[in-house]
């Protein structure tokens, strides 16, 4: 029986989800946890939510380097 290999597609579709459903978490919490609920509350989380946006694409490059190299 042979096993179907899943498309690459499909594995980069999965691991942009889950990364920015992790980021929206963890900013989401720090920002809580730093400023509160207050009236500025998403504005800084958006600011931390962008930041997060354009650091992802430098992990997940780092991801597909490190498995090449293992």
């Amino acid at each position: 029986m042979a096993l179907k290999k899943t498309p690459l597609l499909y594995k980069v579709l999965l691991i942009l989800a889950l990364m920015t459903v992790i980021g929206d978490l963890l900013t989401g919490v720090m920002t809580y946890m730093n400023v509160g609920y207050s009236d500025t509350f998403f504005i800084d989380w958006s600011r931390a939510l962008l930041a997060a946006y354009a650091i992802m694409p430098i992990g997940f490059l780092l991801m597909g380097l490190v498995k090449k190299i293992y």
